[in-house]
């Protein structure tokens, strides 16, 4: 046992128990240091060159109008735009450094979507020269070598980069979250890493700052705390370690307590907007146990798509049901919780597999589904950071047997393990090469998404109705309209959407009959709100109208059509006064029809 011991302390050093925390690795050799920054530099350059077709992609209508084609917001870069970003939601939640990069790619390309695209490639590209260097590092701890240690971060950088489950976080402007969150979320991994390692403020506070600024891209930034956590337990090693573990906890899980403090802000402030903006779906709605079933078969399943991506979808629906009976998902919830116990049992032995699993799970579990946002049971884009776990255990593993291998054979072995390796990743990059177009337009999205879920698909026909209805095909979007209905009567967007081409062909009462269904199911639709004041002002009742644009202005301020058409209701009534102060609202909100009427009748 003495000698166990002994090798043991001579193999890895013991934290300083008092003062900060030194149990950083020994300084790479300048050599091997060059070697992988070179070749994270090739495998950022490999993930921008295989995305590149996504250039050649449009907008869809999925958040990409909100966000961008139909957002006058970010159109100009002043200061009334950073104002109205940081005191206000998108689309239910607040991310206003991504409506910054947003607006900064306007001012850079206008409406033109190549550049929109183009700094998302950028931005993946360089995550994964980011994901290179860290595994690199976290691999070449201890007694590991150089050599191992690159070929995990070569293996687990290629796997995040290539993986077809990246193409929605990439190939889809909206999800700019994803790529800007997850640059300042590794950025603020490696400070922690730097401080761990040194006990200094500067990369302390620069952590603090990067995960800051990776909230303000997306609130999916909150689980980093317990990552890091994870982190001071393997491969930092800082807690448990020696007779004084307890002290080196309480240490650890201070220095996270403005972490966690962010992180619970985030989290309330996501559940509130969500809230108000109708995407929070309640416990009569989905019953928390049905939750938990669902956020059990979550894990499993994207670990499954990252071992066979076939038939990703833009969009997985909720179940209708969720049974613990079910094959569906007993199944997942015992191999979740089989692997669950199976890394409490190993957190002595097998640090690794522990750690990589509990970093798995709390990168998933904001988004598991407990607290349920929208009507998606999953979305590839939640495995961006995600995935990083599983890839990891793949990386070591093929440096494990590199080392192994080469052992028997310097040649003819290691080569055959690398080619297996890059057949594999041929077939990922073939795969991811196939699912890109699918991102082309909301025609090509959409039709793609009826055709997996087709029973299913009520958000897929309402967009795709939408894709119809602006190409002036009427006929063809009410059909789709009536189809998202009849799936998910519920669906208030396709309420709206069929109530507009009821009003354009002359049909008010079934407009305001759809319009009314809308609201009932969302009472915060502005939108609903707006098109019933239209109808009431069309039916002649501008006393209610004018009510139902203040109901909308109530609720969104700065909603500049909802100014415009409330000037233009009291310009019927004669109400030129507060017709003028309506239409100058709007004209200060950006809205050019308010402009040109002010010009054009010089007001």
């Amino acid at each position: 046992m003495g000698k166990k011991s002994s090798a043991k302390k001579a193999g890895r050093p013991r934290p300083a128990l008092s003062g900060s925390f030194d149990h950083g690795p020994a300084p790479a050799s300048t050599d091997s240091r060059a070697v992988i920054y070179v070749l994270a530099a090739l495998a950022a350059l490999l993930a921008f060159i295989v995305f590149i077709p996504a250039l050649k992609n449009g907008f869809v209508i999925w958040d990409d109008n909100v966000l961008i084609s139909e957002n006058r917001n970010i159109q100009s870069l002043d200061l009334g735009f950073l104002k109205r970003t940081f005191t206000s939601v998108g689309i239910t939640t607040w991310y206003p450094l991504t409506l910054i990069s947003l607006a900064i790619d306007y001012a850079l390309w206008g409406d033109n979507p190549w550049g929109f695209h183009l700094t998302n490639i950028i931005f993946h590209a360089l995550n994964t020269f980011l994901v290179f260097i860290l595994i690199a590092d976290i691999a070449g701890r201890g007694e590991e070598s150089k050599t191992k240690a690159i070929i995990a971060g070569l293996v687990t950088a290629l796997l995040f980069a290539l993986h077809p489950l990246r193409v929605e976080s990439v190939a889809w402007v909206a999800e700019r979250k994803d790529v800007l969150y997850a640059f300042f979320y590794l950025l603020s991994v490696f400070a922690y890493i730097r401080y761990a390692s040194s006990g200094r403020v500067a990369p302390y506070l620069a952590a603090l700052f990067f995960f800051i600024v990776s909230l303000l891209s997306k609130p999916m930034a909150v689980s980093l705390p317990v990552v890091l956590l994870i982190l001071d337990f393997y491969p930092l090693e800082r807690l448990l370690d020696g007779g004084d573990g307890r002290r080196n906890l309480k240490k650890a899980v201070a220095e996270k307590i403005p972490f966690f403090i962010l992180a619970l802000l985030t989290s309330l402030l996501t559940v509130v907007t969500n809230y108000g903006g109708g995407a929070l779906s309640g416990m009569e709605k989905n019953p928390f146990f049905a939750r938990v079933l669902v956020a059990f078969r979550a894990h499993v399943f994207y670990l499954y798509k990252m071992l066979l991506p076939v038939n990703l979808a833009p969009f997985y629906p909720y179940p209708s049901r969720a049974e613990v009976f079910s094959l569906e998902y007993i199944g997942p919830a015992a191999v979740f919780l089989a692997v669950t116990f199976l890394s409490v049992l190993l957190v002595k032995k097998r640090k690794v597999f522990s750690a990589v699993w509990f970093y798995y799970v709390a990168a998933i579990a904001p988004v598991s589904g407990i607290v349920q946002i929208g009507e998606y049971a999953a979305a590839n884009r939640y495995t961006y950071l995600a995935s990083l776990g599983p890839f990891l255990i793949v990386g070591l593993l093929s440096g494990v047997f590199f080392e192994k291998l080469r052992a028997y054979s310097k040649k003819y072995i290691p080569a055959f393990l690398a080619a297996a390796f890059l057949i594999i990743l041929c077939v990922f990059v073939n795969a991811t090469l196939k699912e890109i177009p699918k991102w082309k337009d909301t025609m090509t999205l959409w039709s793609y998404e009826i055709e997996l879920f087709p029973q299913k698909a009520a958000l897929a026909y309402n967009n795709r109705g939408l894709a119809y209805y602006r190409a002036g095909d009427l006929k063809s979007a009410f059909k789709d309209y009536n189809r998202a209905i009849e799936i998910a009567p519920g669906l208030a967007q396709a309420r709206i959407n069929r109530g507009n081409i009821y009003r354009i062909s002359g049909d008010p009462k079934s407009a305001l009959a759809d319009y009314n269904r809308a609201i009932e199911i969302n009472p915060r639709s502005v939108e609903a709100r707006i098109n019933r004041g239209n109808i009431y002002g069309i039916l002649g009742d501008f006393k209610q109208a004018i009510e139902e644009y203040n109901l909308a202005i109530s609720m969104d301020p700065e909603n500049a059509v909802a100014h415009y058409n409330m000037a233009l209701t009291y310009l019927r009534t004669g109400d030129r006064g507060r017709a003028i102060a309506g239409l100058k609202t709007a004209s200060s909100l950006g809205l050019k029809e308010a402009k040109d009427f002010l010009a054009r009748e010089k007001l």
